[in-house]
């Protein structure tokens, strides 16, 4: 049997344990969690989220299925040919060749993924979480596609470029390339990035911009911008963000947020978001970033490493361009395989966030509602399997987050005053 067909067998054999294991894996956390769950949301809503979510996970399992085996039978090929074909088609320049066996094997992903990402917009749509025509949508995919191949053309050039002329200490220079390159990423994206996506505009709600200021001086915080996203021409689900660093640094609220919420619920949010920025989550995700970037790097010296000294493929040296597609296999393996620290570093910052917000406000019970309210809204699994929220939820679910409010305001000193309650502040 030929290579590719037995790791397509051994994907297709994990594919399905991961299936059946989205059907039988227990609640996560203790019991209380569901009893928490039947307080404050009914059954209907219960199945209709079931339901949604359970048809995206098997989506996102057949997807990864499909991408991987893609990849073990790009691999499994004679990888000479692709170095010959992308030397003529750039006149035999190193450079070019990587760039165009790259591209080539990006845009070959990308449109696997696309099938998947037309129905899973199709499968929003259904449930009224999105109201945009489909070629926004795909106009929208097409320009988030474009992004990831230059950072992939970019980042492959200068890391295949070290590799082959630094030996030994090519993964150090391409530690700090890769660093300086994702810090101007974060630096510049509110300028660049988000506004391909989004018209922005300053918040202008007078009520809202004093709440604001009440809150960031309790947090002893110069607040940046605080701008309103049009998503509601997109969908409508409410969200948040904090990005951007020094000067690009901002609060962002969807317009849907605005239009559906309270005054007091608001509030609620943008606590959450000031305390990432007081815990300094995002130059602190920046740094736990780049030592992964430096771990990656370390692997793919082993990976391609074998592949030049066992002649893998035809590959015979390290200034091969060949080299390009083990490479981008190997960055797609380990952005999968980062999922699990890289959510549970999220997770873990989420629920920081969480907590400055209810020492912050001091009103749990509104924090309850909000998360609430943000779960219909948004069609939330509130409490899903142990093993999907460990692999891959950025926050925690809804009914721990409702947990974290009610055991705050349990054992709360019951005769003390939040930052925004304090007279004196």
């Amino acid at each position: 049997m030929p290579d590719h067909a037995i790791a397509s067998k051994w994907i297709a054999i994990a594919a399905s344990a991961i299936l059946v294991l989205s059907f039988a894996a227990p609640a996560a956390g203790p019991e209380s969690l569901a009893n928490l769950v039947s307080r404050y949301f009914d059954e209907a809503f219960l199945l209709k989220s079931a339901e949604y979510h359970r048809f995206n996970l098997i989506l996102f399992l057949v997807q990864t299925c499909v991408l991987l085996t893609a990849l073990s039978v790009f691999t499994h090929g004679r990888l000479g040919k692709w170095s010959r074909l992308a030397l003529i088609l750039s006149r035999g320049r190193l450079w070019p060749a990587r760039a165009v066996i790259l591209s080539m094997a990006h845009i070959t992903l990308g449109l696997l993924r696309l099938p998947f990402s037309i129905v899973r917009y199709y499968h929003a749509y259904a449930y009224q979480l999105r109201d945009d025509s489909l070629a926004i949508y795909l106009f929208d995919w097409l320009k988030g596609f474009l992004i990831v191949w230059l950072m992939v053309i970019v980042v492959g050039l200068i890391i295949l470029d070290l590799y082959a002329r630094f030996p030994r200490w090519w993964t150090v220079l391409a530690t700090f390339a890769t660093g300086f390159l994702a810090a101007g990423y974060v630096l510049l994206s509110p300028l660049i990035v988000d506004p391909l996506f989004y018209e922005f505009h300053p918040l202008e709600d007078p009520v809202l911009k004093q709440r604001i200021f009440d809150l960031s001086s309790c947090a002893d915080l110069e607040i940046g911008e605080i701008l309103v996203a049009d998503a509601s021409r997109h969908s409508q689900t409410v969200n948040a963000y904090v990005n951007g660093i020094g000067r690009t640094a901002r609060i962002v609220l969807y317009d849907t947020l605005l239009q559906k919420f309270t005054p007091d619920e608001i509030a609620i949010v943008l606590a959450h978001e000031i305390g990432h920025w007081t815990r300094g989550h995002i130059p602190k995700a920046l740094l736990l970033g780049i030592l992964g970037i430096l771990i990656a790097l370390l692997i793919a010296d082993r990976v391609l490493g074998l592949c030049v000294r066992n002649h893998f493929r035809g590959i015979t040296t390290r200034h091969d361009p060949a080299l390009a597609l083990p490479g981008y296999a190997l960055y797609v393996v380990l952005t999968l395989a980062a999922l699990l620290p890289g959510n549970a570093i999220s997770r873990h910052m989420e629920a920081e966030a969480d907590r400055a917000a209810l020492e912050l406000t001091g009103d749990p019970d509104t924090f309850v509602q909000t998360k609430v309210r943000i779960a219909h809204a948004n069609l939330s699994d509130v409490l899903p399997p142990a093993w999907v929220e460990f692999a891959l939820f950025t926050h925690p679910s809804i009914a721990r987050r409702i947990w974290m409010a009610e055991n705050f305001r349990n054992h709360r000193n019951r005769g003390a005053e939040s930052c925004s309650e304090d007279p004196d502040r």
